[in-house]
């Protein structure tokens, strides 16, 4: 079990990481202290299976995350649809990409869920394979061919855009 010491230094470790890591995979704002506060809960409750480890304590809270992200990500996604299908209704023409930015995220969204959460945790987290196959439950082997193949699907959903030229050929490794 750890205690609330231990239990506070973890939380002061990983507040920040954990918050930018909740909102790049929501994208949402509004919503981002929610759902920190929700998986800061859960990790409170559950605080007996807490490893005394550090870095184990760190993939378990990361852990919980993702199945508090899951929760929600089914509620931002009807909230989305919703926006859309109300911008669709409203405007004469679809908006125009911003940036290459954008393009990334919407060529990202067409992906299945199971290659996005690969990608984000392997890219915008910067989890290593053998982070990313402890918190998974996967093989190192096994994240290393994920990633790959889910990096040449984004390619295809750039290249499906037909806006690759704006972007940096995304590289493999």
């Amino acid at each position: 079990m750890v205690d609330t010491e231990q239990f506070g230094a973890l939380f002061d470790e990983l507040y920040r990481p954990l918050r930018a890591h909740v909102l790049r995979r929501t994208g949402d704002r509004d919503d981002v202290d929610d759902i920190v506060s929700e998986i800061w809960t859960t990790a409170w409750r559950r605080r007996d299976d807490l490893p005394e480890d550090p870095d184990r304590a760190r993939m378990y809270v990361y852990g919980v995350a993702r199945n508090v992200m899951k929760n929600a990500r089914r509620s931002v996604r009807r909230r989305r649809a919703l926006e859309a299908k109300v911008s669709a209704m409203t405007a004469s023409r679809p908006p125009a990409r911003s940036n290459a930015h954008d393009l990334i995220l919407e060529a990202l969204d067409r992906l299945p869920e199971r290659d996005q959460e690969i990608l984000r945790l392997a890219t915008w987290d910067q989890l290593s394979h053998p982070e990313i196959a402890e918190l998974l439950g996967l093989s190192v082997t096994a994240v290393a061919n994920r990633v790959a193949r889910a990096r040449r699907r984004l390619r295809t959903a750039l290249t499906d855009l037909e806006e690759v030229e704006l972007l940096p050929r995304v590289r493999e490794s």
